[in-house]
């Protein structure tokens, strides 16, 4: 399920304009991937659509078994929030 993370992180850069971490290293960010809790996109861009931080940070979740199972169920829940 790194693709459902990817995913997630891309859909973090593509509203807020930035990574969900940032660090003066590779080895930083990699720690901050692995231990830190991600920032809620809407604490960065505070006009996203009521539902899309907790689609974006079900993606990205640590574990890969609370993230979305599929790429399509990921796909199912942005559809949804778009309606």
């Amino acid at each position: 399920r790194a693709d459902i993370y990817a995913c997630g992180v891309m859909l973090f850069e593509l509203v807020t304009g930035r990574a969900p971490f940032e660090g003066e290293s590779a080895e930083a960010v990699l720690a901050k991937h692995a231990a830190e809790p991600p920032p809620r996109p809407s604490a960065i861009a505070p006009d996203l659509p009521i539902g899309y931080d907790a689609i974006v940070l079900r993606a990205l979740a640590k574990s890969p078994a609370d993230r979305f199972q599929t790429a399509r169920e990921l796909r199912t829940a942005l559809k949804r929030l778009l309606r």
